[in-house]
């Protein structure tokens, strides 16, 4: 936990320098995914990226795709990744976000295994760039709209 807070990643601070240039004079929020394997540090890139970005002036909002999972109860015992998902709830959430609007999700608790007692908001107001964070992230179907969104100039 020290290391995380204390050291800078060199890639990460190189990725920040990149996507502070571009969100600076869009229009709309610039998108970030970070998808892969459970376990893999995917959190913690998020969580240093946001770092990084804010230490440059620029405000960015994570999202944890693990607020879309479906309770275990909820779900087939032999269920697929895209099943313990609400994708299409997940990729409607992306697309408001895009467009600089809230969503609420129910949350999910992952060491119960249940939803959440409350819901949890996303709030992209005055954000310059969403990351984005999951398992899944690059299976959204919303992702070929981010590239297009964050590629807008001002007029």
């Amino acid at each position: 936990a020290v290391a995380l807070v204390l050291e800078s990643d060199p890639w990460v601070e190189k990725l920040a320098d990149e996507i502070a240039d571009r969100a600076v004079d869009a229009l709309t929020p610039h998108g970030v995914l970070i998808g892969g394997l459970a376990r893999a540090g995917k959190s913690t890139i998020a969580f240093r990226l946001r770092r990084a970005l804010r230490a440059r002036g620029v405000r960015a909002l994570w999202v944890r795709l693990d607020d879309w999972i479906v309770p275990a109860s909820e779900r087939p015992a032999a269920s697929t990744l895209l099943e313990r998902y609400r994708m299409s709830d997940a990729d409607d959430a992306l697309r408001c976000l895009m467009d600089g609007r809230a969503v609420q999700t129910p949350g999910y608790d992952t060491l119960r295994r249940v939803q959440l007692a409350q819901k949890v908001t996303y709030d992209p107001c005055d954000a310059a760039v969403v990351i984005v964070e999951g398992v899944p992230a690059l299976l959204l179907k919303a992702r070929e709209e981010i590239g297009r969104a964050s590629c807008r100039e001002r007029v």
